[in-house]
């Protein structure tokens, strides 16, 4: 199952955020969705209630009840822990650097669509940076997608593989820092 990854500058901080899509390719048996029945209990006293919920508050110190819903399980490999602990421990060495610092990243990091019109189903990447992802990868695996805001217009973004080579390209990006 490839993990793709997506760098998001989010202006408000100053840093970014890294965004893990998990795409099942059914190539490994351990990504599901089922719908299951969730129960919950109150904290204090430790028994599992069977109450029907309505509205539950996080800040609710009287969390009981249950609810069927779908629940996406993950069993990770060995091998995606791994990847996922490096690309934690390089992000949280970008978010220790200064601001400065993170926006110059920025190239490195984001991949943004130069051209698009999502309605017709056209998008496009600078010439430059695809030229950059193919000296940089063997063969880089790019994903497109997009998000649909509140008002419904589309956002796109493309995402890397996580893979090692995606991680020592991080490490190749970060090495003046460290």
């Amino acid at each position: 199952m490839p993990i793709l990854v997506q760098w998001k500058w989010q202006e408000k901080t100053k840093t970014y955020l890294v965004i893990f899509h998990f795409y099942d390719d059914f190539s490994h048996p351990n990504l599901r969705l089922k719908k299951r029945k969730l129960e919950w209990f109150h904290s204090n006293t430790k028994q599992l209630m069977n109450a029907p919920i309505t509205e539950i508050s996080s800040n609710s110190s009287s969390e009981i009840g249950h609810k069927e819903t779908s629940i996406l399980t993950w069993a990770p490999s060995h091998t995606e822990i791994a990847l996922l602990g490096d690309l934690l421990h390089y992000a949280n060495i970008i978010g220790g650097l200064s601001e400065g610092i993170r926006r110059d990243l920025r190239y490195d990091l984001e991949i943004t669509v130069v051209d698009k019109d999502l309605d017709k189903n056209e998008w496009a990447m600078d010439e430059k940076r695809i030229a950059d992802l193919d000296r940089r990868f063997r063969n880089p695996s790019v994903f497109f997608g997009y998000d649909l805001d509140k008002e419904g217009s589309k956002n796109a973004f493309f995402c890397l593989e996580l893979s090692p080579e995606y991680i020592d390209y991080l490490r190749e990006i970060l090495k003046p820092y460290m």
